[in-house]
């Protein structure tokens, strides 16, 4: 038996706690609705976040160049500079394909996830205009800033150990780490436009910590998005 003696390899099959996991999470979470977490601040936490691909489907190294721009742009510009939060950030996990937008100390609710909402289009306007410009600045920069954080500094010997388990977890092989630097290298504004059109039929989830006020004014909206209320601290 392969099982025994050893470690089963859960590369190829389900491990125990899963399918029971799975069971226990579609019983009592719910992904539909709009969430809010009320407590005391003059300042809100808004996330909004889910699949931009689908299951399995491959991420390219190059929508990490297009996030990256997103958060040092467009996000910042209007979230932290224009409208005053502490901090905008938007992240792609490319194993999951999830992205997510967030925002920090943020004086703002409803005027902050229709920022999020205007990501796309602000997208579309770049991929085809300075992004598509002959030896584009703007494409150069957002390629040198991705490939830069992808590479980062020299880890720390307890890092190392960390990256490696995370690596072997995945099953990633260094032909697929330079595949996914080749892309980030590579990046087009061709890729931008794909990424904005994923955006446009982008379904995300909301969350945000905020306070009681700026919540109901955000709910007497019509065309703001209703979020229920799940905790209060």
């Amino acid at each position: 038996d392969e099982g025994k003696g050893k470690l089963l390899n859960f590369k190829t099959v389900n491990h125990p706690w899963v399918l029971p996991a799975q069971e226990s999470m579609k019983a009592t979470m719910s992904v539909d609705e709009y969430e809010a977490i009320l407590a005391s601040t003059k300042v809100s936490y808004v996330g909004k976040g889910g699949p931009l691909f689908q299951l399995n489907e491959p991420v390219s190294g190059s929508m990490s160049v297009v996030s990256r721009y997103l958060q040092n742009g467009y996000l910042w510009d209007t979230i932290r500079v224009q409208m005053g939060a502490y901090g905008a950030m938007a992240y792609l996990y490319s194993t999951e394909g999830i992205l997510i937008f967030m925002s920090y100390r943020d004086p703002n609710l409803s005027t902050t996830l229709a920022a999020y909402d205007g990501a796309a289009p602000q997208l579309l306007e770049d991929a085809s205009s300075t992004l598509s410009a002959q030896d584009s600045v703007d494409l150069t920069r957002a390629i040198i800033g991705a490939i830069g954080h992808h590479d980062g500094r020299a880890p720390s010997t307890a890092e190392i150990g960390w990256i490696s388990l995370l690596r072997w977890l995945r099953n990633e092989s260094p032909e697929m780490r330079q595949r996914y630097r080749d892309q980030i290298i590579e990046t087009t504004a061709k890729d931008f436009d794909d990424f904005a059109n994923r955006l446009t039929s982008w379904s995300p989830t909301i969350c945000a910590v905020t306070s009681q006020s700026m919540l109901d004014e955000m709910n007497a909206d019509a065309d703001a998005p209703k979020l229920k209320t799940i905790l209060s601290v």
